[in-house]
């Protein structure tokens, strides 16, 4: 006779006389049932039980192996003396296998056979569980429906799920329950597998969606019929199944109204470099300025930093601050060339007072510094009598698209000569 593991059976006697009997037998035990029959038992042990009528004797069930009944002695109401059974003739030993039960854990694995469950994946202590926290490249769970190239590619980059089987007796069938954070569960049978593993193939819907699923096995069974349930509540890793979680890898692009989104990416000292951040916050950044690695954590969709000295920005990585495997997306489109304002001065950068007489011409020097060409506007004032007051524009002239670093006011008239705008190749001051 065979049984499956846990399932507990009857053993029927013949017995007559006046009942309740009294039967004494020996239970012996091999934990390995293809030894020989003539070899020694693992463990023997004599019983005793009363029994009714119908007469029956409970067998084994909790633990695999090959089981061997062997009555002993029996005894009634009448001959109470017990009296060895060997001698009535009658058959005395019935041997009983317990079949282990299909056991089967689910295991995930990324891409190249390394286990994301067992040695990197997170347990959860309160849910009996493991996690699997899969980071994507934005855009990988987003094809168009219907598209069966666009599916493959996408499962490209997933996690593979299976199910592994104890030694056992297959083909086995199993059943596992899909939970999603929000939607309705669903149970994937994956039936008549062949080997000791198998992959585990969850519907198209479900892995299309960034979020978080619970993934665990409802019943095994195997090619003798012996079924194996599994109960969440028991506590154990297979009952608890895995849980995941899809997130896709965060972006950054430069906000339109900023000078990040020059196409020539070239700035000025002063511009407010400002990007738009996309995907699961808080984030982290990664930036380089001047060759300095520096990092910090953005809990706001605009992640902005002022170009405050010249030389290169660079935005080299974003994260997911809190995700348990660090996912990222790393840039090479994001480097700026931070030009300082150009800058011009009148004669010596000094005041100069210098008296004109009539007929005679000033020359006032003009000296850039940037990268032409240039332009500039510079006025002429009338003198105030006051230092403080700002006095009246007698002249303005623009000069544009000078490509020396020097340039010459001649004059005879009398005034006040500033510099009021100054532009280069790249920045201009002041900003428009």
């Amino acid at each position: 006779a065979a049984s499956a593991e846990t399932v507990a059976g009857l053993l029927p006697l013949g017995l007559s006389g006046a009942g309740p009997w009294r039967v004494e037998y020996f239970v012996d035990y091999w934990a390995d049932d293809t030894v020989q029959r003539d070899s020694v038992p693992d463990r023997s042990t004599l019983r005793s039980a009363l029994v009714l009528d119908p007469a029956v004797l409970p067998i084994e069930g909790r633990a695999p192996g090959r089981y061997r009944y062997r009555l002993y002695t029996v005894s009634d109401e009448r001959y109470t003396r017990p009296q060895p059974i060997a001698k009535l003739g009658d058959v005395v030993a019935v041997e009983h296998t317990v079949t282990r039960s299909p056991a089967a854990v689910l295991r995930a694995y990324s891409k190249d056979g390394k286990p994301l469950v067992g040695n990197g994946g997170l347990f959860n202590r309160r849910s009996r569980s493991q996690s699997v926290t899969h980071c994507l490249a934005p855009g990988q769970l987003a094809p168009t429906s219907g598209e069966s190239a666009a599916w493959a590619r996408a499962r490209d980059h997933l996690p593979e799920f299976r199910i592994e089987f104890s030694p056992g007796h297959p083909p086995f069938d199993a059943w596992v329950e899909v939970l999603p954070a929000s939607g309705k569960t669903e149970v994937v049978e994956v039936l008549a597998i062949p080997g000791h593993s198998h992959p585990v193939v969850l519907p198209d819907h479900v892995v299309s969606r960034i979020g978080r699923y619970h993934l665990r096995l409802l019943r095994t069974r195997d090619a003798l019929g012996c079924e194996h349930r599994y109960d969440s509540s028991a506590g154990d890793l297979v009952g608890g199944g895995i849980d995941i979680e899809y997130i896709e890898a965060p972006t950054v692009r430069p906000a339109s109204s900023s000078p990040a989104s020059r196409p020539d990416r070239s700035v000025c000292v002063g511009d407010i470099l400002a990007f738009d951040l996309r995907g699961l916050g808080p984030w982290s950044i990664d930036y380089l300025y001047n060759n300095a690695r520096r990092s910090t954590t953005a809990t706001k969709r605009l992640f902005r930093r002022i170009a405050d000295v010249p030389g290169n920005f660079t935005l080299s990585r974003v994260c997911h601050h809190n995700a348990a495997n660090d996912c990222c997306s790393e840039f090479d489109d994001l480097s700026y060339a931070v030009n300082d304002i150009p800058r011009i001065r009148v004669g010596r950068g000094v005041d100069v007072h210098q008296d004109i007489l009539e007929g005679d011409l000033v020359h006032i020097p003009l000296y850039l510094t940037g990268r032409p060409p240039f332009t500039f506007t510079w006025q002429r004032r009338a003198l105030a009598s006051d230092s403080n007051a700002k006095s009246k524009v007698l002249e303005s002239h623009t000069v544009k698209d000078l490509d020396a670093y020097e340039y010459t006011i001649t004059t005879s008239s009398e005034g006040t000569f500033e510099v009021t705008f100054v532009q280069d190749h790249y920045c201009q001051y002041p900003k428009a």
